[in-house]
């Protein structure tokens, strides 16, 4: 009874990779969420991609920007961090403002600017201590999270303050690294099945 469990309005789909070109895959499933969202009448979701490894995630931040698709990414090596606050103003949850500030001074920049990043990268960096905007809808999950612990918190960015949430898990479906993804997708899945 003490063990963790997937909120219940936080949704799961798994993905496989269909390409030699991950990256690629990883982009039309994207552009489908944000094609979801036009149909519907709502803004563009706002993402957070975790990759396993700095190098992942400056690989996948560069594809994205060559694709035309702005993005932020965050990761840290060498005791420097690659990024900062100011950068995800529009993923965080807004500080409120103090009686003094005025209004606009508090508006976040994405409210103010609808060209702003839609798409935050990172490690297992991102998802501890970090307060999430109610409003990140997606979690994309691009390589097995090294424990069950790990995709917890990595799962924990969205599905916040009561709303609806999705992580979409790529995996791969054959071949070398396979059976490593199915026991991963188990666990994942009897983390949700527990109430």
């Amino acid at each position: 009874p003490r063990l963790p469990y997937l909120p219940s309005k936080l949704k799961l789909e798994f993905v496989s990779y269909s390409s030699g070109n991950r990256h690629a895959d990883v982009e039309r499933k994207l552009r489908d969420v944000w094609a979801g969202d036009a149909l519907d009448g709502r803004p563009q979701s706002r993402v957070v991609v975790f990759a396993n490894t700095r190098n992942g995630v400056e690989d996948f931040a560069r594809f994205l920007g060559a694709k035309g698709i702005p993005n932020v990414s965050v990761t840290s090596g060498g005791g420097r961090t690659h990024g900062s606050n100011k950068h995800l103003e529009g993923f965080l949850r807004p500080i409120l403002p103090r009686e003094s500030e005025s209004t606009a001074a508090s508006t976040p920049q994405s409210a103010k600017d609808d060209k702003t990043p839609r798409v935050l990268l990172g490690t297992s960096l991102l998802a501890r201590g970090l307060d999430f905007d109610p409003s990140v809808s997606h979690v994309f999950v691009l390589d097995p999270p090294r424990n069950t612990a790990d995709f917890l918190h990595r799962a924990g960015r969205t599905a916040r303050a009561g709303n609806v949430g999705k992580v979409v898990v790529f995996e791969k479906a054959e071949g070398r690294g396979s059976e490593r993804g199915r026991e991963i997708k188990r666990r994942i899945r009897a983390l949700k099945a527990r109430k």
